[in-house]
């Protein structure tokens, strides 16, 4: 166990370094945190101009800052982590190494969402000073605050294991982050247009709503935390990284 997790720690922290080593990595940083400012500095601007109904947190997460950023920022993370190392041949030394598939999954993964978090980290400390920036009497609880980083959290690590999957169907990086961005667009689309999609069938209006996550992101940031959302989200990205662990085990013994 303490070989796995040793293993597991150099793999994770190789992979993360290799997001900070290539200019792709700092041109998604910069460019989120523009967004972020900008959206950032208009809600300050707001609260001090007009009277305000809703907390700044839910009324970030209501417009299409947070989307745009997810959509971009996570096909950009994940299309090198299996793509760049088959095009280059060195996933074939990788597999070599005394560690599993499964550790080699885990570990690109753990840094992906590692990275990915690092992106929201200034929102997040951002949103839990807003009050005392503003003067703002909408507070924003500390339940708010937990509620937003989880539903980042998990709407992140799903999203990146979409682009695991696609990262490990293809030796092109571009492919990669197509594959990604297609899927994830069309999953964030069905959640927009859920109420024009199933008007009429109930159950497929059902099943429409529990994967929305636009509608699911309200609940996250005013901090109510509803299991159905976490198990939607954890068992997604599960499938999706034991579809991923499978591809990988079966190109081992090609």
């Amino acid at each position: 166990m303490k070989n796995w997790i040793q293993a597991f720690l150099v793999l994770t922290s190789r992979e993360l370094g290799s997001q900070f080593v290539s200019l792709r990595g700092y041109v998604v940083l910069a460019a989120s945190q523009f967004i972020i400012g900008a959206c950032f500095s208009y809600l300050i601007e707001q609260v001090n101009t007009e009277q305000l109904e809703l907390p700044a947190s839910e009324l970030f997460f209501a417009t299409w800052y947070y989307w745009l950023i997810l959509l971009l920022s996570t096909p950009m993370i994940t299309m090198r982590l299996f793509a760049t190392e088959k095009a280059l041949g060195t996933y074939e030394t990788l597999v070599t190494a005394p560690v599993s598939d499964l550790e080699i999954l885990l570990a690109k993964f753990s840094s992906a969402v590692i990275f990915y978090l690092i992106i929201w980290t200034p929102l997040i400390i951002g949103l839990a000073s807003f009050n005392r920036l503003t003067g703002n009497s909408l507070n924003i609880h500390p339940g708010a605050i937990i509620g937003t980083f989880l539903g980042v959290l998990l709407i992140g690590a799903m999203y990146m294991s979409i682009g695991c999957l696609a990262s490990s169907v293809t030796k092109s990086q571009n492919v990669a982050a197509i594959l990604a961005f297609v899927f994830g667009t069309v999953l964030f689309l069905i959640g927009t247009y859920s109420s024009s999609l199933a008007t009429s069938v109930s159950w497929l209006a059902s099943v429409i709503s529990y994967i929305s996550m636009v509608q699911h992101m309200p609940d996250f940031v005013r901090g109510v935390i509803d299991s159905r959302h976490i198990v939607f989200y954890l068992s997604t990205t599960i499938f999706f990284l034991f579809v991923t662990l499978k591809i990988l085990e079966s190109s081992r013994w090609r």
